[in-house]
């Protein structure tokens, strides 16, 4: 969570790529549970407030998530981008140029997704 004072303006959902369930309707693409490191932490998405928008919420919150993996021993950190609907309201993985600035690659690219991937080295 991210707050401005006490009211909440950002949210991340990231954790354990094991952890997250295998269904038709999953957050981890196929091809990326496929390709992954060993340990790796997903980024799964990200919530907003619309007023806080491109003023650096986002960064925070996936800084802290790298942070968090690295203290805590993974390998990886990883995002899901979708292309086809990049910027729309409801494109909550992240735009990959968010990964980008913070040292991510595109490890993967299959139709509509791409893999981002930091390896991290504690």
């Amino acid at each position: 969570m991210a707050y401005d004072g006490d009211a909440p303006v950002g949210w991340c959902n990231a954790g354990d790529m094991k952890r997250y369930p295998v269904s038709r309707h999953q957050a981890i693409p196929g091809f990326a549970r496929e390709n992954a490191c060993d340990n790796t932490m997903s980024v799964i998405c990200f919530a907003i407030a619309p007023g806080y928008r491109g003023k650096g919420v986002a960064t925070a919150l996936l800084e802290r998530v790298v942070s968090d993996a690295i203290s805590q021993g993974y390998k990886a950190v990883e995002g899901y981008v979708n292309t086809k609907n990049a910027g729309k309201y409801w494109d909550f993985t992240g735009p990959a140029r968010l990964y980008e600035k913070y040292g991510f690659i595109e490890a993967i690219k299959q139709g509509e997704k791409i893999v981002m991937r930091k390896v991290l080295n504690p």
